[in-house]
Parts: structure tokens; C-alpha cells; sequence
């Protein structure tokens, strides 16, 4: 099969995977999540009984690039000890990749203080915002 061929075929495939919603995800790192989607930060959290809500801003400033195929699409964190790490998730543009507002709900620990960063130990994990559970 000739590699023009080929590409065109990935690119079908791609194409109908992103259609019936299994489109690839994969965590961006920070310097991607900086210059693509112009940074992001934790606005104030929302304390619930079981839960928290940790409410994102993505878009603190002009995107310095330009990646027209790939965008936003999910967001996770997880919680070791007193750190919250956050993760932006991107892939081929779909429906989701319109959702606002972004927000991650996770169980709400225990009472403390937490620092919530971005997951990309290469960037040194950096601070994108604060929790305090009373």
C-alpha cells in the first residue's frame, strides 16, 4: 500500500473513531496545556458533603500555537496525601471538546489543606491552585 494511501486510511479511521466517541485520549502535558489552550488554573473549589468540585480555567492567556485537530477532552485528578494532581486530557475535536465548564468532581478528603497542581513531573508539577477542608 503506498504511504499516501495508508496516511488517508489512518486518517478515516481516526476520523470514525473520534465520531463514535472512542476517540484517543491522552494526558497533555504542561507545556502543551501552556501553549495550545493558553494555561489553566483551579478556581475556587465547591466543598460538598461527599464530594468536591474543582471548577477549571482553561484559557488565561492567548494560545502561542495552533493545533486545529486536537483539543480538550477530559480532565481527571487523583490525591496522594496533601497534593491533588490534575491532568488535562487531549484528542481529536468532538462534542465534548465543546463542554464548559470544565470541572472535576473527586470524594472530598479529609479535613486539611491541599495543594492542586498540574500532573507533569518534567514541568515540576506546577501550583494551578489550593484546597481547604474545614
Amino acid at each position: 500500500m503506498q504511504p499516501v494511501v495508508r496516511r488517508h486510511l489512518s486518517l478515516l479511521a481516526l476520523a470514525a473513531l473520534a465520531a463514535t466517541g472512542c476517540a484517543v485520549q491522552s494526558a497533555a502535558d504542561w507545556d502543551y496545556v501552556s501553549r495550545q489552550w493558553g494555561g489553566m488554573r483551579v478556581d475556587p473549589p465547591q466543598i460538598e458533603a461527599t464530594k468536591v468540585v474543582l471548577p477549571l480555567e482553561v484559557g488565561l492567556r492567548p494560545s502561542t500555537a495552533e493545533d486545529s485537530a486536537i483539543c480538550l477532552n477530559g480532565a481527571s485528578a487523583t490525591r496522594k496525601a496533601q497534593t491533588i494532581y490534575v491532568s488535562l486530557k487531549s484528542g481529536p475535536c468532538s462534542s465534548i471538546s465543546r463542554e464548559t465548564p470544565w470541572q472535576i468532581v473527586i470524594a472530598r478528603p479529609p479535613s486539611g489543606s491541599y495543594r492542586i497542581v498540574y500532573d507533569d513531573e518534567t514541568a515540576g508539577f506546577p501550583v494551578v491552585g489550593s484546597l481547604r477542608v474545614p
